[in-house]
């Protein structure tokens, strides 16, 4: 695999999680940083759209895309114990955080978009993100 242009540059730490998505007809990146944001990149420019995602109090690990209602989404997991959904038209926050008693490992969004799966501690949660 050849790479195709300069990094992605923005984050101030270390970059744990990355998913693709599409928002507005543009494939986007987004990335999750131990600097406690997230990050949306369109892929065509490799420029950053809008301004960090923020609100994560620690690392954020994980990051998972999909569409709910038509609209794209990421969800995001941190060290903090909290999952995060953000509307990526719009990059704000949908609902409050959902919190965990334990760091966040891993999230999904199923594919027909009905559930979101989240990994903390040796435990596994699927919810609903309606």
């Amino acid at each position: 695999m050849s790479r195709s242009g300069e990094p992605l540059t923005g984050h101030t730490g270390r970059v744990w999680a990355v998913a693709t998505g599409v928002v507005d007809g543009h494939t986007v990146a987004v990335t999750g940083s131990d600097d406690q944001t997230v990050r949306v990149w369109d892929l065509t420019t490799r420029e950053q759209v809008g301004e960090p995602l923020t609100g994560h109090t620690d690392d954020v690990r994980a990051v998972a895309t999909g569409v709910v209602d038509g609209r794209t989404i990421a969800v995001t997991g941190s060290d903090d114990g909290t999952v995060r959904v953000w509307d990526l038209t719009t990059h704000r926050q949908t609902g409050p955080a959902l919190t965990f008693p334990a760091p966040i490992e891993a999230v999904a969004v199923t594919p027909h978009n009905t559930h979101l799966t989240v990994v903390f501690g040796h435990d596994i949660a699927a919810l609903s993100p309606h």
